[in-house]
């Protein structure tokens, strides 16, 4: 019991920490880059290249902090830029140092040729959410909603309506069912135990837990959503990397991070337009290299972001192919053939329709939701996509730099 109260309020502190990761990086690398150059400018060098050197340091400890080395991968990134704009401000070596390091990212984490065999059936060994990750190398709101779904498939929990409210309802007990992986236990916790013990910190009124209702307004579990959601990134990411695993150590979300270092890069290049008296003479060359180095650096990180690199173990590989050959025959099977396959009990239809969501195969969606209001299924077919439409709501609620580019229609 006493283990029980401390992984809750340990979950608790957990919410009241969290800070969007991209803010952080963006943060950190705009008031490093602003520094080290105001000291190169000044002609203290040497203050700069500590200054770096503590800010590497500073990324190595939030990485080893959050185990996430996106922050050491972010700040290496931004190397370029802080050398050849301080320490050696010479035209040309900020692009070509950048390439080089782009292009050594690409040699050691980019998966290879991978041989993809169309299938219909579900790949079995990986979760719904994790093959949406597989795939986005972003984890947001489409994972979080596949968690949830996958864990009602498989009876922890039942979503249902209220006087039009969505209620999450507890079915099986969790706590010790070593089946569960760490995102889904976190994820079960923030539906069933943290809005209980939000509501005891904020009317003082103690309760033990096996008082805890198993019936929750989803209102309770969704409010705080923003708050927690880099928590859940956290913990799939680990569960990738450790109990799967699928991803190697390095692994981290590429999509995000190079769409931050390209912003850091972006506002570089427009502070060196605005700083007048720049070096070299407004006609030379060089100085327009000079100049246009940082957007050559934005455009080439945000390429990256929209690049399928991610470090894959030999079993992750075999997974991915899996992922892949899935999508594949999802995106050629005419409708007939897999109605057919839904009807000869090939498919579970709710399971499908879980996968469709995650893999963002939209059009498919829409008539595997009519297939689903057809067999009876009308009220499940519709709290489906009112949960959804709620957690893509509130996982970017308040949240400017995370926009999600997810687009759907709801029924």
């Amino acid at each position: 019991m006493r283990l029980r109260w401390l992984r809750m309020l340990q979950g608790y502190e957990q919410r009241e920490k969290a800070v969007p990761r991209t803010f952080q990086m963006l943060v950190m690398g705009l008031f490093a880059y602003f520094i080290v150059n105001t000291l190169g400018l000044s002609g203290f060098r040497l203050i700069s290249i500590l200054v770096i050197a503590a800010g590497f340091a500073v990324s190595y400890v939030l990485a080893l902090q959050d185990s996430n080395p996106a922050y050491v991968f972010f700040y290496i990134f931004l190397m370029p830029l802080f050398f050849f704009r301080s320490v050696i401000p010479a035209a040309g070596l900020m692009a070509f140092s950048g390439f080089i390091l782009l292009a050594l990212f690409w040699i050691f984490f980019e998966p290879g040729p991978v041989t993809v065999v169309t299938d219909y059936r579900i790949p079995e060994e990986t979760t719904p959410a994790e093959s949406a990750f597989l795939l986005s190398r972003d984890i947001g709101p489409q994972e979080l909603v596949a968690t949830i779904f996958s864990l009602m498939r498989r009876g922890y929990l039942k979503v249902g309506e209220e006087g039009g409210r969505i209620m999450f309802y507890k079915t099986a007990e969790y706590e010790n069912d070593l089946t569960l992986l760490s995102y889904e236990k976190f994820t079960l916790d923030r539906l069933f135990m943290m809005p209980n013990i939000d509501i005891m910190m904020q009317t003082g009124i103690v309760y033990s837990c096996d008082q805890f209702p198993d019936k929750i307004d989803s209102e309770l579990v969704m409010k705080n959503l923003s708050d927690w959601a880099d928590n859940f990134r956290t913990l799939l990411l680990d569960s990738l990397r450790k109990e799967k695993p699928v991803l190697s150590p390095v692994s981290f979300e590429t999509k995000p991070v190079f769409m931050v270092i390209a912003g850091v890069y972006l506002l570089a290049g427009i502070t060196s337009l605005g700083i007048k008296g720049s070096r070299g003479s407004p006609n030379n060359f060089a100085h327009f290299v000079f100049l246009m180095e940082p957007f050559m650096m934005a455009v080439l990180s945000l390429v990256f972001a929209f690049v399928p690199i991610l470090p894959l173990t030999r079993f992750g590989k075999e997974i991915y192919a899996k992922v892949l050959g899935f999508r594949e025959f999802m995106r050629r099977v005419e409708k007939p053939r897999l109605i057919w396959l839904l009807n000869e009990e090939k498919m579970d239809v709710f399971e499908l329709l879980n996968y469709l969501y995650a893999l963002n195969l939209l059009s498919p969606l829409e008539w595997a939701l009519e297939f689903v209001k057809g067999k009876g299924n009308n009220e499940q077919a519709l709290l489906f996509t009112k949960m959804l439409k709620e957690v893509h709501f509130q996982w970017g609620r308040g949240k400017n730099l995370r926009q999600e580019q997810i687009k759907y229609r709801f029924l």
